[in-house]
């Protein structure tokens, strides 16, 4: 074995000057582009995000092709194409200019489609909101809704007391802020700043905001909002939840099940925790 700066065991002396250092490999980047098709198949793109790893403070602005495609291989071509304003992450293969942030070409190898990945996405959130897109059909707005029922419910607000709430609210006839303070009188005094908070976030739509409330509180008290300790018999149709220690009153059909030792699955109407009923 040989050590640099050292005496081999032949004797000779290799110093640190004559050593030299293997190349650095080249960085990966990965870029986001937006593709454009012509009815010619002809492919290019812009960035529309560029890689931290090259030379330039700013965006690149140079034109994008797919790496070793042309317009005559379109139908032998192995593999994905971009479709019109499709946007992809690419691996850089090659710059043809890159001391020149926008002159040259960038050659590129799709990596993922993102289009496709944002649609696909999409539709896993719309399937998991359906009950409130059924009333209010905007996806900003279920985000919004499922988060403000959340803080509700951190506030004290119980599941049920809450779908009864919402639903009487659907009544009030709220079409301007000059309504709100006719229309909250009709409620409880405790949930008039409710009237209010919702009011604020609804943007005009009062029906079909409250109705989506109301239906995503409807969904939480079908399916529960998290796996809970387990609920204690208390007597009769009431159990305790073991979460929030609040009562929660099951049905007649439910009460039969349990008495007939069959599994019985609750959701506390206060917390929404569930869990599995348990005997005392």
């Amino acid at each position: 074995m040989r050590f640099f700066g050292m005496a081999a065991e032949d004797g000779d002396m290799e110093s640190f000057q004559d050593y030299k250092p293997l190349p650095k490999l080249k960085e990966v980047e990965f870029i986001t582009v937006v593709f454009s098709r012509t009815e010619k198949n002809e492919i290019k793109g812009v960035v529309k995000q560029d890689s931290p790893k090259h030379l330039f403070k700013q965006d690149r602005t140079k034109i994008v092709f797919i790496f070793g495609y042309r317009p005559e291989k379109n139908q032998t071509w192995q593999g994905p194409l971009p479709v019109h304003e499709e946007e992809w992450q690419c691996h850089v293969v090659q710059d043809t200019l890159p001391e020149n942030p926008g002159k040259g070409v960038l050659k590129v190898r799709l990596i993922e489609n993102l289009t496709a990945k944002q649609k696909a996405a999409e539709e896993k959130e719309r399937l998991y909101f359906a009950p409130i897109l059924k009333h209010l059909d905007n996806l900003e707005k279920a985000r919004e809704i499922e988060t403000f029922i959340l803080e509700l419910l951190k506030d004290g607000l119980s599941l049920r007391h809450g779908i009864e709430v919402l639903g009487s609210f659907v009544s009030l006839d709220i079409k301007s802020s000059r309504d709100v303070p006719k229309e909250k009188s009709k409620v409880m005094p405790q949930y008039q700043e409710l009237v209010e908070k919702i009011w604020l976030k609804a943007n005009g739509n009062w029906k079909s905001y409250v109705s989506a409330m109301a239906a995503w509180l409807d969904h939480l008290y079908a399916i529960g909002i998290s796996e809970g300790k387990g609920f204690l018999h208390l007597g009769k149709r009431d159990f305790r939840c073991l979460d929030c220690q609040a009562t929660t009153r099951i049905s007649k059909e439910e009460s039969q099940k349990f008495s007939s030792d069959e599994k019985l699955i609750i959701v506390c109407e206060h917390c929404g925790a569930k869990s599995t009923a348990q005997k005392s």
